[in-house]
């Protein structure tokens, strides 16, 4: 999966030789942007557990939890 701004985009088109050591795994980083750090997200899934609507929503609300994070954690300036 590959996260763009204000998206979630799962892409499945990986096929792995190797038997996976987790039902679902997800790797993440930033990325330098010109407008910024940009938050990348990798998901890797057993499709005989999960399916792309599955892992869809879960990368989605992942997204979301890790949003209301950032909002919490900008300063809060005393006037």
């Amino acid at each position: 999966m590959a996260g763009q701004r204000g998206r979630v985009v799962v892409d499945r088109r990986h096929r792995f030789a190797l038997p996976l050591a987790h039902t679902l795994d997800l790797n993440a980083g930033t990325v330098d942007t010109d407008t910024g750090p940009c938050l990348h997200a990798h998901w890797a899934w057993a499709p005989s557990v999960f399916d792309r609507t599955q892992v869809s929503r879960l990368a989605r609300l992942w997204f979301e939890a890790l949003a209301v994070f950032a909002r919490l954690c900008v300063p809060v300036v005393a006037g």
